[in-house]
């Protein structure tokens, strides 16, 4: 038998299936779940970039993403670029959104606002997890590691986390929905404990979310003029700075 079958042969050797159709059957069932896990979702397909992307702190990507968006970049199609903790996070997402009506029935879930229209890119719109008409907040659930959330807690939550939740107080403003307080509830994916929850709040500041717009528009201009090619990488930046030298 294979060294990958779990059953032992003695004990349930008349259900054994020869070892071909055993490989059959494994490398079906792999690629079945490698499918399903892999099938872009709504958000996936965006091609505008949301405020996740706009509150990047580094200038190059944020400009890619607009270039992307724009039709001036070719996004190449990669395998390597799925990310598991992303799906992850996804469904702890979805497991929130179906259970939570249950718990709390004054909630709204996945609200799509808009934000702003920025010139030469378009409209930009934002999906925010949870509204709290009652609290006037929004809550925007995010998945970790225990390690990255400790240093969220002395440190502070990342610039890209705060900046994202001002664009969302921002366009709910807009909308007509009261939105005083913007709430990030971070849930670690390597914990067995619900005490490792951990949840950060902040008042709205609208300078952030114009600073963060007006940045959207130098940025596109600057793509659209082809002078985005001298734009300098955040130094902290994992995909521009410290990815290269992973490799």
């Amino acid at each position: 038998m294979s060294s990958e079958g779990f059953v032992s042969a003695p004990l349930y050797g008349s259900f054994m299936a020869d070892e071909d159709l055993q490989y059959q059957t494994r490398a079906f069932v792999r690629d079945l779940l490698l499918a399903t896990v892999t099938t872009p979702s709504s958000r996936d397909k965006q091609r505008l970039p949301g405020p996740s992307d706009l509150a990047d702190p580094c200038d190059v990507c944020v400009a890619r993403k607009i270039a992307l968006s724009c039709g001036m970049a070719i996004e190449k199609s990669n395998s390597r670029n799925f990310s598991l903790k992303a799906w992850n996070g996804t469904a702890v997402h979805q497991k929130i959104e179906r259970d939570l009506p249950g718990v709390y029935p004054h909630a709204e879930q996945e609200i799509t606002v808009e934000i702003a229209e920025v010139e030469g890119l378009g409209l930009v719109k934002g999906h925010v997890d949870l509204y709290l008409p009652l609290q006037k907040a929004m809550c925007d659930w995010k998945t970790t590691d225990l390690k990255k959330l400790n240093v969220y807690r002395t440190s502070g939550v990342p610039a890209s986390h705060f900046g994202q939740t001002m664009l969302y107080m921002y366009g709910l403003r807009r909308s007509g929905r009261e939105t005083e307080v913007a709430t990030l509830a971070y849930i670690p994916r390597d914990s067995n404990k619900t005490s490792d929850f951990w949840v950060a709040s902040c008042s709205f500041r609208e300078d952030v979310a114009l600073g963060l717009l007006e940045r959207a528009r130098e940025l596109t201009a600057l793509v659209r003029s082809g002078e985005a090619t001298g734009l300098q990488p955040d130094q902290g930046c994992f995909v521009c700075m410290v990815q290269p030298r992973l490799r």
